[in-house]
């Protein structure tokens, strides 16, 4: 497996999934809001933002980490496996806020650089988001992922998504010679 694709709502875990799979399979990873978030919480331009997305996808190996479904088609028609985590909105919206919380005043690790994490009313309104974005996946997922073809492995818990990964990473390791 050379090419995954992790997408699902804001905070289900997609860049802690993506990055532990990049680890353990030793694969480049790209987190795509650190492409769209440029310093200052400045959106990058669409045109500007899908082109440097679709030389990401255009690569051998990756693990890509972001929803963007106006996207989907093109990275999923590439991609190997589509993880979808499908966590209940909320745990996400609780996430969200201890995120906040914890990395007030700075940026994550997954995110563009210069974009702190901050709460005001600019939050209050990503976690109404955050609560209520992950309904349309379902028909978003039907109608740009499904038609490619690609493996859709749906994840309901994080649990069952560490476990997935854990067992690939442990299976490539098995493969590997003097491991």
């Amino acid at each position: 497996m050379q090419r995954i694709m992790v997408i699902g709502a804001s905070g289900g875990g997609k860049s802690t999934l993506a990055g532990r799979l990049a680890n353990g399979l030793g694969l480049p990873l790209h987190h795509l809001d650190s492409i769209h978030w440029q310093a200052g919480w400045i959106e990058m331009d669409r045109r500007q933002r899908d082109q440097r997305f679709l030389e990401i996808y255009s690569q051998d190996q990756w693990v890509i980490d972001g929803s963007y479904s106006s996207t989907w088609r093109q990275r999923a028609a590439r991609a190997d496996v589509v993880l979808w985590l499908r966590i209940p909105a909320w745990k996400r919206v609780l996430r969200v806020l201890l995120r906040s919380w914890r990395y007030r005043g700075q940026s994550r690790p997954d995110m563009g650089v210069d974009c702190p994490e901050r709460f005001n009313w600019d939050t209050l309104s990503f976690l109404w988001f955050v609560a209520t974005s992950a309904k349309s996946h379902p028909a978003k997922v039907a109608e740009l992922v499904a038609p490619t073809g690609v493996q859709i492995l749906e994840f309901r818990t994080n649990q069952q998504a560490d476990y997935w990964a854990d067992s690939l990473v442990t299976k490539k390791a098995g493969s590997v010679p003097g491991l």
